[in-house]
């Protein structure tokens, strides 16, 4: 199990919040925050229209010769419990009237707890792993 600061978790949430503020700008509904499935937790949940979003906000601090590249800290496992999340979330509503989409939204805090950059990444992944589908394919 992995024990986080006091600090990194305040980090995460100014992350989460800075995100929130950037999608409803973007037109998104936020629908909730730290949304817990039976198997896995999201960030945010959104709405973008009439797709439904799965939203993983990825956050740190800028660092001078540094990429300041959030979505590099996404792990494969991090990615699977998204996954798992949609899959549980899709189940629940048994087969819905909506697309669902998930989103990867970077943040790059700078000196004062002031966003440096906020990049959006529109279907960052996918329900099902495109590698496997391949792999499975053929």
């Amino acid at each position: 199990m992995i024990r986080h600061s006091k600090a990194h978790l305040r980090l995460g949430l100014r992350g989460e919040l800075c995100a929130a503020r950037y999608l409803e700008n973007l037109g998104y509904e936020i629908l909730g925050h730290d949304i817990h499935f039976e198997h896995a937790q999201t960030d945010l949940a959104a709405r973008d229209g009439r797709t439904f979003v799965i939203v993983e906000v990825k956050t740190l601090r800028f660092r001078k010769d540094s990429e300041n590249q959030p979505e590099f800290n996404l792990s494969p496992a991090q990615k699977e419990r998204l996954r798992k999340a949609g899959k549980e979330m899709m189940h629940h509503f048994k087969d819905p009237p909506f697309p669902l989409r998930f989103d990867l939204v970077e943040v790059v805090e700078g000196p004062f707890f002031l966003p440096v950059t906020i990049r959006l990444h529109r279907g960052f992944f996918s329900l099902v792993d495109r590698k496997r589908r391949r792999d499975s394919f053929g």
